[in-house]
């Protein structure tokens, strides 16, 4: 089940009375009673289904016998998995004889999610069930302030109605950390950190992309890149003032293409650090930033690699930028995570570093 944005239900009555009373007002008990009626998240697609899980257990003097004898316990796992569950047709004597004899050496536990474990514990006989009884095994969620953007608030049906959508989703944005702060105290949440999707960097953008998708919000943008195994990065520009870049929406990159960026102050740009393999290279592009350690010439960091290697040997370095102009003294500039924004810069190359890298 997924909600289709380009084509989304109407909101039920109730949820727009309730979007007229945050229009009326800005007293934090309002948003805050909000939050206790619809959450702070809503759903955008839920996967139902369910699961089946064996869980073995193996005696600790067991299992170092067995693999000093040079057996695969994880493997014969595999295979007495899929012995139990029907597939033995597919499996060769060694691999059946395998299953067997891990069976017997392990106790075993079913764990089912949606429907229960049927007397004899037979798998096929559990799935048969399954369509009986699903429940949600998956889904993925929005922060609820993206329903108060131009995509939700703008349809036909809405246009009733004199909203200032916008103030109402800054100020939801500042009231649910107090939210969170009530339920902290609590006890309900251990924290209200903010998780970051990646390194943000505001006033700044990118070039030559891989793909562009639609998005109403810089998170969502975010999402779709994840969604994309070799996306590493997106560039974003929301609002009236983008409408010359195609307004909301979310330009993509990967490592290993040939990009760029500077600074513009409508676009902001995220790098998923997390998602890089090795290193994403922007050319003709430096970086503006407080938190920069440059690499003197006369510390003998005349080359890329030289400079590459110190980025990798300083824990904080997420980013270096490397200088080709043999008449700049600072050949090699490093830059940890806090206050970067990008510029352009002849002869200078940026790399974006994976946090897998350093020694």
């Amino acid at each position: 089940m997924r909600l289709l944005e380009r084509d989304a239900p109407p909101f039920h009555h109730v949820f727009l009375d309730w979007i007229m009373d945050l229009n009326r007002t800005d007293d934090d008990d309002v948003y805050m009673e909000f939050f206790e009626n619809y959450g702070t998240h809503f759903l955008t697609e839920v996967k139902f289904g369910a699961s089946f899980t064996y869980e073995y257990k193996m005696a600790t003097s067991t299992y170092k016998k067995e693999t000093s004898e040079g057996v695969d316990v994880a493997v014969a796992a595999s295979y007495s998995g899929l012995f139990s569950v029907g597939g033995g047709f597919n499996m060769d004597s060694s691999q059946k004889e395998a299953a067997s004899s891990f069976q017997k050496k392990v106790t075993t536990r079913t764990i089912t999610i949606g429907a229960a474990p049927p007397a004899n514990g037979d798998a096929m006989t559990w799935a048969s069930t399954v369509k009986e009884s699903p429940v949600p095994v998956s889904y993925d969620l929005r922060s609820i302030e993206d329903l108060f953007s131009e995509r939700f608030m703008t349809a036909d049906y809405m246009q009733a109605y004199d909203l200032d959508y916008q103030r109402i989703e800054k100020k939801i944005k500042e009231t649910k950390q107090k939210y969170c702060a009530r339920l902290r105290d609590q006890g309900l949440v251990n924290n209200c950190g903010v998780l970051s999707p990646g390194l943000e960097m505001k006033k700044s953008r990118l070039y030559t992309d891989f793909a562009a998708t639609k998005a109403s919000t810089k998170g969502q943008c975010v999402e779709e890149c994840l969604k994309r195994t070799s996306c590493v990065a997106i560039t974003f520009c929301q609002g009236s003032e983008c409408e010359d870049y195609n307004k909301e929406v979310c330009y993509m990159y990967k490592e290993g293409m040939e990009t760029g960026g500077a600074d513009d102050e409508r676009w902001t740009t995220v790098i998923i650090l997390s998602e890089l393999e090795d290193l994403l290279k922007l050319s003709y592009t430096g970086i503006n930033s407080h938190n920069k350690r440059s690499i003197e010439a006369d510390e003998k960091v005349t080359t890329l690699d030289s400079c590459k290697s110190h980025c990798l040997r300083d824990v904080y370095c997420v980013a270096f930028t490397f200088s080709e102009n043999q008449e700049q003294k600072e050949k090699c500039s490093l830059y940890s995570e806090k206050g970067m924004a990008l510029t352009r810069k002849d002869g200078a190359t940026t790399f974006f570093v994976s946090p897998t890298k350093h020694t």
